[in-house]
C-alpha cells in the first residue's frame, strides 16, 4: 500500500475508513467507505476506492504550486490590464476571493472551484459590511464573480481548469441606481451643514468644501475636483481642462469654462501657492457617505451634484450639445440618463400649453381661419 494512502478501522464503527491526498483540495481527506470490515474483501474495496479518488494525485501534487491561484493570479492582472483603475478595481476584488477561497472554501487552486462555491461567494460577499456600515450590494458580488469567470478562463487556458463554473450562474443583477438631482432645499441643508462637520477634524477641512464647490458647479465627478492648479487651470482664460475618464484605458481630457462661484476658490489656491486644489484622503467616497447620512440626505451620494447640474441646465433650456460639453460627455443617451427632470420643472411648458400666442406673433384672434 503505497504511503500516501491509508485504509484503517475506527472504534464503534462497523466501516472501514480512508486517508489519501485530495488532488483539488492539495490535503489529505479522511472520509467512511460503504465497505464493512466484517466483509472478506472489505478492506481491499476500501482500498481500491481510495486509489480511485486520489488517481493523478502525485502528478497533481507535483504541480501543485503552479496551479495555485496565489502563484499565478496577480502577476497574470498585472500584464493583461493596463489601465490602473481596472488594475486597481480587479486586485480589489482578489482581496475579497481570496478570502473568501481560504476561510470558507478552503480551496486553493481553479479545478477546486464548483458552481456551488461561486453562489456560496455571493451569499458570503452580499454579507459583508462595507465602511459606510451598509452591506455590499448584490451587483457589487457580481462584478467579483465576472472578474473570477476571466480568472478561471484563464485557468482553463493554462490546464489548471476543466470548466468555468462563473458563467450563466442565474443571479440577475439589480436595477442601477441613477443619481438624481438634488433639490433646492438639499443643497441648501448640505451648505449648511458642511462648515460644522469639516470643523470636526482638521482633514475634512482641508478638501470636502473645495470637492463640493467645484462638483456643485462644474458637475464633474468627485475624483476629478482634484485639479493640478498649473496644468489644469487656466485663470487668464478663464477655463479648466478635466481628466475625466474614458476608454479602452485612454482619458478624456476637455476643456471647459470655469463657473464664476468656482473661480475665487481657485484664485485664492493658487495665490496660497498649491499644487492641487486637494488631496483626498483614504475612501473620500465614504466620508461623504458619512456626512450625508448625518443630515438625512440618506437616498443622497456626492454623484447626485452631476445630474444636479446636468438637470439646471435642461430646465434652462441649455442646447443638449453644449450641456454635454460642459460636462465632458461624449454620448448624448449617457448625457439624459443624468437629467432627472421633476413634474415642478414643467412650469414653461405648462404656460405654453392653450396660450393665444401663435409663433408669428399673432393672436387666436387675428390668425386666418383654417378652411
Amino acid at each position: 500500500m503505497p504511503a500516501e494512502i491509508s485504509v484503517y478501522p475506527r472504534k464503534r464503527s462497523p466501516f472501514w475508513y480512508i486517508s489519501y491526498p485530495c488532488p483539488k483540495r492539495l490535503k489529505r481527506v479522511h472520509e467512511a467507505t460503504p465497505f464493512r470490515r466484517a466483509e472478506a474483501r472489505g478492506e481491499r474495496q476500501a482500498y481500491l476506492l481510495a486509489v480511485e479518488r486520489s488517481e493523478g494525485a502525485s502528478i497533481l501534487m507535483k504541480g501543485a504550486k503552479a496551479e495555485r491561484f496565489d502563484t499565478w493570479l496577480l502577476p497574470w492582472i498585472e500584464v493583461t490590464y493596463r489601465n490602473p483603475k481596472t488594475k486597481k478595481r480587479y486586485i480589489g476584488a482578489w482581496f475579497h476571493w481570496r478570502r473568501y477561497l481560504a476561510d470558507v472554501a478552503k480551496i486553493a487552486v481553479p479545478r477546486a472551484l464548483t458552481y456551488e462555491l461561486v453562489l456560496g461567494f455571493h451569499k458570503w460577499r452580499t454579507e459583508q459590511v462595507k465602511k459606510s456600515g451598509r452591506k455590499v450590494g448584490s451587483n457589487t458580488a457580481l462584478c467579483d464573480i465576472k472578474f473570477m469567470q476571466a480568472v478561471m478562463t484563464e485557468a482553463g487556458r493554462r490546464g489548471f481548469a476543466d470548466d468555468n463554473p462563473c458563467k450563466k450562474i442565474g443571479i440577475q443583477k439589480d436595477p442601477a441606481r441613477r443619481a438624481h438631482r438634488l433639490a433646492p432645499g438639499e443643497l441648501a441643508l448640505i451648505e449648511k451643514n458642511l462648515p460644522a462637520w469639516v470643523s470636526q477634524e482638521p482633514e475634512r477641512r482641508g478638501w470636502m468644501p473645495a470637492a463640493y464647490t467645484i462638483a456643485r458647479y462644474q458637475g464633474c465627478r468627485l475624483a476629478e475636483t482634484r485639479l493640478n492648479l498649473k496644468s489644469q487651470v487656466d485663470l487668464s482664460n478663464n477655463q479648466i481642462k478635466f481628466i475625466a475618464k474614458g476608454s479602452d484605458g485612454k482619458p478624456n481630457e476637455f476643456q471647459t469654462m470655469m463657473h464664476a462661484k468656482v473661480r475665487p476658490l481657485l484664485e485664492q489656491l493658487v495665490k496660497e501657492k498649491r499644487t492641487y486644489t486637494l488631496d483626498f484622503p483614504p475612501c473620500p467616497s465614504v466620508m461623504w457617505r458619512k456626512f450625508f447620512d448625518s443630515i438625512g440626505l440618506t437616498n443622497a451620494w456626492f454623484h447626485c451634484l452631476r445630474s444636479t447640474v446636468a438637470t439646471e441646465m435642461a430646465v434652462a433650456g441649455v442646447p443638449i450639445s453644449l450641456a454635454m460639453r460642459y460636462q465632458g460627455h461624449a454620448k448624448e443617451e449617457i448625457h439624459r440618463a443624468y437629467q432627472d427632470i421633476k413634474a415642478r420643472d414643467l412650469t414653461v411648458c405648462a404656460a405654453a400649453v392653450g396660450s393665444d400666442i401663435l409663433p408669428s406673433g399673432q393672436t387666436a384672434d387675428s390668425a386666418p381661419a383654417i378652411p
